[in-house]
């Protein structure tokens, strides 16, 4: 028995592996899609009989078509109304004794007015045809109660938005520190605590972590970095500007709390000629891992990116890598930005969005410094989200507690930044 293949899009064809025709999947009007398997009847094994397939999603009714092979009046299985997003097809071809005789199964995307490939192979069952794709399984369920912070929480009028939650849990309460954005174009650092990492309380009425004095390195703003915490001491990287469009810097700050902050003096990681942001920080046996994005102010090419930098006791830092994603995927437009990094069984696994902020993908690494992008990219996008309550997904940020995770993200409501969450699946 030879293997077949399904070519999934909104044509999707089904030949031998010999011939593999050219597919599409897209989205159609009234955000819902239609998916149609185009059946080339004579490629299909004489010995299949009935074909049945089906799209699932978390949060969704799963969707089945069906057909006997022989009694097909057209060439085309259709699926309706598919909501844009990220889907499973399953497919399964029986012999007349009702015996599952193929089966396959793919990840696809439907996305609103884009066009998007992807094949799945129908192996004989009995088969083993096993390709390990690290971390290619990622899942996020977009908490339906999304946004859960926005600028409706503070009285003032002169906002932006609120950005870039960085979350930990200490075992009994989850805390949150975060960017708070003025329409100046400044910012300062939020903090609030919650029970279930859901709903959020400010604890304090004013911002935890203020810009510096007129003339510190600061003094333009400060938002939210990775927070760590050792031998009782949290420790926040932040990011420090002089003026609005000048560079940026990376420094940190110490707390016994997490509300009342002392910043070191000086910036730990001082560019010139860019701005940086830290992203994400894990710690090794003895060695630090910062990750964070750059702007290039003054270069035609390669403006931006995402950077590693190591560390041996947190202050003393040294960047090992540039660009450790170069941009190589449309969804990626302009350049990747901002990641979020855990350790997950023996590997690295990094999740990052982009400038165009419309989508996550995932990378895996073995040493934190090399990485590979997973080939189901993007892995969530801005259709994920619970009934497309934003038109934008920024700044990833993965909370690990045991064996379960959750995404936390900003997105867009009103035309303002706000912050949401999803429970996050990986295998």
């Amino acid at each position: 028995m030879k293997n077949f293949i399904l070519a999934v899009s909104v044509l999707i064809c089904i030949t031998l592996v010999s011939c593999k025709d050219e597919a599409w999947l897209t989205s159609q009007e009234n955000e819902r899609g239609k998916v149609v398997i185009s059946l080339d009847k004579t490629a299909i094994p004489q010995e299949a009989y009935l074909l049945v397939a089906s799209l699932s999603r978390a949060g969704y009714d799963s969707i089945m078509v069906n057909s006997y092979i022989s009694s097909l009046s057209t060439t085309n299985l259709t699926f309706n109304s598919v909501v844009p997003g990220t889907w499973q097809l399953k497919v399964w071809a029986f012999d007349q004794s009702g015996v599952t005789i193929y089966y396959g199964t793919t990840k696809i995307y439907v996305l609103q007015n884009v066009i998007t490939k992807s094949d799945v192979t129908l192996l004989p069952t009995g088969a083993v045809d096993i390709t390990v794709k690290w971390g290619s399984s990622f899942l996020v369920n977009d908490f339906s109660g999304n946004p859960i912070i926005t600028t409706s929480n503070f009285s003032a009028a002169n906002l932006n938005g609120v950005f870039s939650p960085f979350v930990r849990f200490d075992g009994y309460k989850y805390k949150m520190w975060y960017g708070k954005w003025y329409n100046d174009r400044s910012y300062d650092v939020e903090y609030a605590e919650s029970i279930d990492g859901l709903r959020w309380n400010k604890i304090v009425s004013s911002p935890v972590l203020e810009r510096g004095y007129s003339g510190a390195w600061d003094q333009y703003g400060v938002h939210a970095g990775p927070i760590n915490y050792e031998n009782g001491l949290y420790t926040m990287y932040y990011v420090g500007a002089t003026s609005r469009d000048g560079d940026s810097y990376i420094g940190a700050a110490d707390s016994y709390d997490g509300i009342y902050w002392v910043k070191r003096p000086s910036p730990l990681i001082k560019i010139l000629g860019k701005r940086v942001a830290p992203n994400s920080l894990i710690k090794i046996n003895s060695t630090y891992y910062l990750y964070f994005s750059y702007t290039n102010l003054n270069a035609s090419q390669n403006v931006w990116g995402i950077s590693v930098a190591t560390s041996q006791d947190g202050g003393n830092w040294t960047v090992v890598t540039e660009n450790i994603l170069p941009m190589s995927e449309s969804w990626e437009e302009p350049n990747p930005n901002g990641c979020s990094v855990i350790k997950y069984g023996s590997k690295f696994l990094l999740v990052y969005g982009s400038l165009g902020n419309l989508a996550f993908g995932t990378a895996t690494s073995t040493d934190g410094i090399s990485w590979t992008k997973s080939t189901g990219n993007p892995v969530f996008t801005k259709d994920n989200t619970y009934r497309y309550w934003s038109s934008e997904v920024r700044y990833p940020n993965i909370l690990q507690i045991g064996n379960s995770y959750k995404l936390y993200y900003t997105g867009i409501v009103n035309g303002k930044l706000a912050i949401a969450v999803g429970d996050l699946t990986i295998k």
